[in-house]
Formats: structure tokens, C-alpha cells, sequence
């Protein structure tokens, strides 16, 4: 059995109170601090988690995220300048230079491009 698949569902968390879908029978609520060591969580789950501190997810491996506005400009395309200043381009970059939100940077004429059934983002 994967570790995904339980037999309870976590639905709603509300201040220090937690509700179950036990058995696909009843609704329960637990509170939080006596739940917390023996539930497991649905990978979808993940995301609720409150991590609560930089430490803990610098322990987790999690680097710290750093907007581009706030580097240097031999770092980011939107870095330098006096105090806060706008991005000063026609369109947001990533940190290579490219093109970002919503535009597509890819080389039609790249050879592969044919092998590509469908792009990744598309439905």
C-alpha cells in the first residue's frame, strides 16, 4: 500500500481544530496537538503545511527565495538602481535574460521541436 492512501481524508483545518472524513462515514474533529504525531498526510496535502520558521525549511533543504528586484544588476535583469525601481523593460526576464510570463521563448527551428506532441503548459 503507498504511503498516500488512507482511509481517513484531512478536510478543513480551523484555528487549533482539525476535521476527519473517517471511513467515508462520519465527520470528526480532533484537536490539532493530539492529532499531530499520528496522522500522516495525502501528498496533496503537503501544501497546508504551516512551516512556521526560516530555520526549519533551510533544515529541509529549501534555499531562501530572492526577488530579482533586489539583486544586483550583474545578477538579474530587474537588479540595481536607486531604492525601489521598476522592472525598466518592456516585459519581466528570468535571471538568463528570456522573455517571462506568458511568452514563448522556444526556437521554431530547433530540430526537435517536431518530436513535441504536446508542451507541457497547454491542456
Amino acid at each position: 500500500m503507498r504511503s498516500t492512501e488512507h482511509r481517513h481524508k484531512f478536510l478543513v483545518l480551523k484555528t487549533n481544530m482539525l476535521q476527519f472524513n473517517l471511513l467515508q462515514v462520519k465527520y470528526v474533529r480532533f484537536y490539532q496537538h493530539a492529532v499531530q504525531q499520528s496522522v500522516k498526510l495525502e501528498t496533496s496535502e503537503h501544501s497546508l503545511v504551516n512551516i512556521g520558521k526560516a530555520g526549519r525549511s533551510r533544515h529541509m533543504g529549501i534555499r531562501p527565495t530572492v526577488r530579482g528586484s533586489v539583486m544586483n544588476p550583474v545578477d538579474h535583469p530587474h537588479g540595481g538602481g536607486e531604492g525601489r525601481t521598476p522592472i525598466g523593460r518592456k516585459s519581466p526576464m528570468t535571471p538568463w535574460g528570456k522573455k517571462a510570463m506568458g511568452v514563448k521563448t522556444r526556437r521554431t527551428k530547433k530540430s526537435s521541436t517536431k518530436l513535441i506532441v504536446r508542451r507541457r503548459n497547454e491542456k
